[in-house]
């Protein structure tokens, strides 16, 4: 029999029963957004059911209609990217990749023209996170002294902003950077009119260094992250810029060095066996 650490205390347990609910349907689009699709002749375009528990893809081809199911437990990574259309400027839609992973193969799917789409990406990621917050009946180690939100930089000092918008060429398609304790968000606008949303989980972070220059360390203690995973869709990750970065790495490293502590006992002890 197979020893589980720290199995099955009443947080996990209550991770587990997560109460389902849905976090997207395509049935309740707005109408307006059905009448985009449907002047765009996307009458046939899939129908996508996003839950706690699953997500559940119908397509029609030709005359088949075709449905498919994917659990969360399945999902390792997911993005998301949105295109400025009339669609995504009057009801945010945006298109949310998933990266699967089974027994069998690894896919990446895309669920395309979900409505809402920041909210739905922020309520499902964080669930799909809670998820993989346990590993071997381990949850993420408490850190009391740490706050949630580590980083946002939409928050950093307006003098600092007008530096790296204005002296730096880094005007609105400056990364949007968000690192709380359970992964780092990055919103970027591409020269393709492209907005990109990666997330990288904090399990997945093997390294965070930083640095800070002369200039910029004058403008709020402002410096550079550099973070090193093994994510699906991103190896490395520099954040520039930070606001007072000192005191961003030094709590951010705090965490990263509390789950790779977790990741090492995980390996001690995943492989015990007991008679």
């Amino acid at each position: 029999m197979s020893v589980l650490p720290n199995a099955s205390t009443s947080e996990e347990l209550k991770t587990l029963k997560t109460e389902k609910r849905v976090f997207y349907k395509t049935a309740d689009d707005p109408q307006g957004l059905k009448v985009l699709h449907a002047l765009a002749c996307g009458c046939c375009r899939p129908q996508y059911i996003i839950s706690t528990e699953s997500i559940k893809i119908e397509t029609i081809n030709c005359c088949s209609q075709n449905s498919k199911s994917i659990d969360v437990d399945e999902i390792t990574d997911l993005s998301m990217y949105n295109v400025p259309t009339p669609a995504y400027c009057c009801y945010d839609e945006g298109h949310i990749r998933l990266y699967v992973k089974t027994e069998k193969l690894e896919e990446t799917v895309i669920l395309k023209n979900i409505a809402a789409s920041h909210k739905v990406f922020e309520d499902f990621s964080s669930h799909i996170h809670k998820i993989n917050n346990l590993k071997w009946g381990m949850k993420r180690p408490e850190t009391k002294d740490v706050p949630h939100l580590l980083y946002d930089s939409d928050a950093d000092p307006c003098g600092l902003k007008f530096f790296r918008s204005i002296c730096c060429c880094k005007c609105w398609c400056f990364p949007r950077t968000v690192i709380t304790k359970e992964k780092i968000t990055t919103t970027t606008w591409g020269i393709n009119c492209k907005q990109e949303t990666l997330q990288m989980d904090l399990d997945n972070v093997t390294d965070v260094n930083s640095s800070r220059g002369l200039t910029s360390c004058c403008f709020c203690g402002s410096g550079t992250i550099d973070v090193t995973g093994t994510d699906k869709d991103q190896k490395d990750l520099k954040i520039q810029y930070v606001a007072r970065s000192q005191k961003v790495f030094d709590k951010l490293n705090e965490v990263t060095s509390l789950l790779n502590n977790r990741n090492r006992a995980i390996g001690t002890n995943a492989g015990g066996v007991a008679h």
